[in-house]
């Protein structure tokens, strides 16, 4: 190819790339990437840019044809009035905000389960699941109504969203250069976070051996697996919701984690999250113990406040996998079993009868 064929072709392409200028640049360098084999073919039967608009048409046109053949509108200005693209948006950002809701209520279950936090209350959790359901079905919906009939390029094309992806693609942009330079710690804290959730059950039940070696084969697995999801949602900027709704059900998650950790480390083992049941100085306390004036334990009794109302505590008892598990029933009897637990040793927890410690009554006169 001689260099007047070049500057043949690079002219034509510079006018179909402004004609184009409204489209995200990562979509337009898509799109003359697809055609520049076929324009080299003309330029090098029609050396003259004249020719090749003859038989192309003119830049603007051939833009046209390439954008309704790509699924986009033909102008922004139809995006920009278009309402329908723009309640998708809505829908969208509402199922995405539902998972990550959802990825929160998951990470409670899950850090439940293997450490002893107190569960949602009956009231809580139906609130919760109640709007998780309606975020995700309008999330459903809105998924069914942009496939097809190239919505998702009207929304692509809407200009607030236009804008956003042309400061993304762009290296130089303050804040696109500065989230993409982010990607590849992300990258890293989303393989960190699998390997943690994967690897707690080991970490409680298993062995210090069988604990590393999980960390070591999961990170192994989920390392590469979260970098080749992160390029490849990175090129296909079409579709990128499945990668954000991905990614906010893992922040979710990630956010739980470090808020159980910070509460467990300000207040001890024992994080409360509802307000039912009996709790001292902060902590969710699930027995008690009562002792006559001679220091003899009381072995069957029943707490009421003031005003004669019970004093519930919720039940601890040894769950199904060996662990501690804090039930919703309360009640107002004690003593209780003591539950037991070493975090060492698998399937440990115990529940043991009786008043596990004596006392010394401070020596005092008798009220009068």
């Amino acid at each position: 190819m001689n260099s007047s064929t070049v500057d043949t072709v690079e002219s034509y392409v510079d006018a179909l790339k402004k004609a184009l200028s409204d489209l995200p640049s990562s979509e337009v360098e898509e799109i003359l990437d697809d055609v520049r084999p076929q324009l080299v073919d003309v330029a090098a039967e029609l050396p003259t840019i004249e020719a090749m608009t003859e038989r192309l048409g003119t830049p603007e046109k051939y833009a046209a044809e390439l954008r309704a053949a790509a699924g986009y509108p033909n102008t922004a200005a139809t995006a920009s009035a278009d309402w329908s693209a723009r309640l998708a948006v809505l829908g969208l950002l509402i199922g995405v905000g539902s998972v990550l809701l959802g990825g929160i209520y998951l990470g409670l279950v899950w850090f439940r389960m293997f450490t002893r936090i107190s569960p949602l209350g009956e009231a809580e959790r139906t609130m919760v699941l109640a709007v998780i359901a309606a975020g995700l079905t309008v999330l459903a919906i809105t998924v069914v109504f942009v496939r097809g009939n190239g919505r998702m390029a009207r929304i692509a094309a809407l200009p607030g969203l236009r804008r956003a992806t042309s400061a993304l693609d762009d290296a130089d942009h303050p804040i696109g250069g500065y989230l993409r330079s982010l990607q590849p710690g992300w990258w890293l804290v989303r393989a960190l976070a699998m390997v943690a959730v994967v690897s707690l059950p080991v970490s409680t039940f298993g062995s210090p051996v069988a604990w590393a070696c999980t960390i070591v084969l999961v990170g192994l697995l989920a390392l590469p697996g979260s970098v080749y999801f992160g390029k490849r949602a990175a090129r296909n900027r079409r579709s990128p919701w499945l990668a954000i709704t991905a990614n906010a059900l893992i922040v979710g998650i990630l956010l739980t984690g470090v808020f159980v950790v910070f509460k467990q480390a300000s207040q001890g083992p024992a994080v409360v999250y509802s307000a039912r049941g009996l709790t001292h100085d902060g902590v969710d306390t699930h027995n008690l113990y009562a002792f006559d004036g001679s220091g003899r334990p009381i072995p069957d009794f029943y707490l009421y406040d003031q005003n004669g109302k019970p004093i519930n505590a919720r039940h601890e008892v040894c769950g199904p996998w060996g662990m501690p598990k804090v039930e919703e029933r309360t009640d107002n009897r004690f003593p209780r079993n003591k539950v037991t637990f070493d975090s060492r040793v698998a399937r440990s927890c115990r529940e043991i009868p009786g008043v596990p410690f004596s006392v010394a009554l401070p020596n005092s006169s008798p009220p009068r």
